[in-house]
């Protein structure tokens, strides 16, 4: 869309004026009563969700953070560092209107068996409320950058007003980061941002985007090799693909190795467990050494193996243990397509990375709050054709609810801690429906199966409406197109077919 102002559209005045100026395309300015509503009902959604629910996962970021906060200490986890640094910050201006007593539960010195029981006991605490909306405050923000960036990535301004409301009104949107209490929006913010400079051919600032997102979480990383491989394709010479490259690469790097710093120097605060504890309960730092799920394991590398760990495989016959990965092989067909099909527009590659991470989601097993990474690029396909599509990517919420039940009590009833304690004993809808005698365990596989088709059919969408019917000119002009018609009745040019 262009953003050039116009003597005709209305000039936002008064005293927010330069700020709607600078957050708004000029080309939706006569729209702008419509975005400001629409935004003003977003803030209203989320802040009412704040103080209300989280889960056990949100919970442990507040006990983290807490301890970081106060005791200058560092609980490493499977989770990236600077959401902690962040959550911290946040909470030490805090400090004199928080309650006593869920901080006590997350800074004494109790041994909690199971370990995750001071966050529940914290949870249920008076004030623990105040907690809650604390952490989600920079949720909001970020969530709100995406809601302005869909303005600007959109193809029109029908479809950007669109894209908005969608987005405000978003289920999983609102569900991870205000129910959940996740912050998987935060890493989802800075790609949706890579991508609006990368679009803009402005690439340090794209690599910056990207190396801010890894700092919170690692699987942004995946559109890394689809950045490159697309300039490499489209820059003429090797010599000229080597600045934007470097303007991808140095970012990230230094995002790795400030976790690297950060896991070497940072003074940390151990946990005490009985290590005795099943799989399930065992999950953190105790001593030296991260458990996941049981399992000794290295927390550089843990997002990654996680990410690759539960996914559809196909096993050969032989007893060397040789398996193909289903969605490693669709993604090395996205680069090699990349590498070696047509040109293509720049918005294909976020397009081609939506289509790879709805692949995933269709093929794996995947926690609640990662389904929110594509949830951008898909409001955007719904978007250009929302009469049809928008039904089912509503009704699509109903079993990504039922496939959460898969995960218990955490996303269930202990949602629910803080304005009712005794939901932390209930069980999941799919015990109950099993302990009378209903097939729970097949609705949440149909449920499933449902879940991957429209995942497939979105990835399918995404293809369709940035790749397959959008072609890139070639550096020598538009293929099929006189750039200069001669007049009528001259001879025409052979145009190449």
């Amino acid at each position: 869309m262009s953003e050039e102002p116009s003597a005709t559209r209305p000039y936002p005045s008064g005293f927010f004026g330069p700020l709607w100026r600078s957050l708004v395309p000029s080309s939706l300015w006569e729209r702008l009563p419509t975005i400001r509503n629409w935004l003003l009902l977003a803030v209203a959604v989320r802040v009412a969700l704040m103080p209300l629910t989280m889960s056990v996962d949100g919970e442990t970021t507040a006990y983290v953070a807490t301890v970081l906060a106060y005791k200058g200490q560092l609980i490493l986890s499977n989770d990236p560092p600077p959401v902690y640094y962040l959550t911290a910050a946040l909470l030490e201006p805090f400090r004199p209107i928080l309650a006593n007593t869920p901080v006590q539960f997350f800074t004494g010195n109790g041994v909690y068996t199971p370990s995750a029981l001071p966050q529940a006991l914290a949870a249920t605490s008076p004030g623990f409320g105040v907690i809650a909306t604390i952490i989600k405050i920079p949720y909001l923000f970020f969530d709100l950058g995406i809601a302005l960036l869909l303005l600007r990535l959109a193809p029109s301004a029908r479809v950007a007003v669109l894209a908005l409301q969608i987005w405000a009104l978003n289920p999983f949107a609102i569900y991870v980061s205000y129910v959940v209490g996740q912050y998987d929006v935060i890493a989802t913010f800075f790609l949706v941002l890579c991508i609006y400079f990368f679009i803009r051919h402005r690439y340090l600032a794209s690599g910056i985007a990207l190396g801010l997102a890894t700092l919170f979480q690692i699987w942004p990383l995946v559109v890394l090799p689809i950045v490159l491989i697309y300039l490499g394709r489209n820059t003429p010479h090797a010599r000229q693909w080597a600045r934007p490259m470097l303007s991808y690469v140095v970012p990230v790097v230094a995002g790795l190795g400030a976790l690297a710093l950060i896991y070497h120097f940072q003074t940390v605060s151990y946990q005490s467990a009985n290590l005795a504890l099943g799989g399930d309960q065992l999950d953190g730092f105790y001593g030296t050494v991260l458990y996941n799920r049981g399992t000794v394991s290295q927390p550089l590398v843990q997002g990654i193996t996680t990410f690759l760990g539960f996914t559809v495989a196909f096993s050969t016959m032989s007893p060397l243990g040789d398996m193909v990965i289903l969605v490693a092989v669709v993604y090395f067909a996205i680069l090699l397509f990349l590498a070696y099909g047509p040109r293509l527009e720049p918005m294909a590659v976020p397009a081609l990375a939506s289509a790879f991470l709805l692949t995933y989601f269709a093929f794996s097993v995947f926690f609640v709050q990662w389904f929110l990474w594509a949830q951008p690029f898909v409001v955007l396909v719904v978007a250009t054709d929302v009469r049809r599509l928008l039904p089912l990517y509503l009704i699509l919420f109903i079993p990504y609810l039922i496939y959460s039940w898969l995960f218990g009590a955490p996303l269930w009833g202990q949602l629910l801690l803080m304005v009712y304690p005794p939901s932390y004993y209930w069980r999941s809808p799919l015990l109950v429906l099993n302990a009378a005698g209903l097939p729970g365990l097949l609705l949440a596989n149909i449920s499933r199966a449902f879940l991957t088709a429209v995942c497939l059919f979105f990835a399918y969408r995404a293809y369709r409406e940035y790749v397959g019917v959008r072609s890139a000119a070639p550096p020598d002009g538009p293929r099929g197109v006189v750039e200069n018609p001669p007049a009528s009745g001259a001879p025409r040019a052979p145009v190449e077919p």
